[in-house]
């Protein structure tokens, strides 16, 4: 009796690994771009731009908040 070669063959796990890596990048990059473009319209400017007029909502693209004021008492 004659075994038949021509069955399905495994994929090697290194295309596997090949093409999770890339999709998981494109996820990634998608993810991202998403999240700064609701950033841009959150705050009503792009990355790296600056408030356009005074009355503008304040937002910090950082996330870091306003910065704390600080006073200085002077004895003498």
């Amino acid at each position: 009796m004659v075994k038949s070669i021509t069955g399905a063959a495994k994929p090697s796990s290194a295309v596997y690994e090949m093409l999770e890596e890339m999709a998981r990048a494109k996820v990634q990059k998608f993810i991202q771009d998403i999240l700064e473009e609701e950033i841009e319209e959150f705050l009503a400017r792009g990355k790296g731009e600056r408030i356009k007029k005074i009355d503008a909502p304040q937002g910090y693209r950082n996330g870091y908040g306003e910065s704390a004021s600080s006073s200085c008492v002077l004895v003498l």
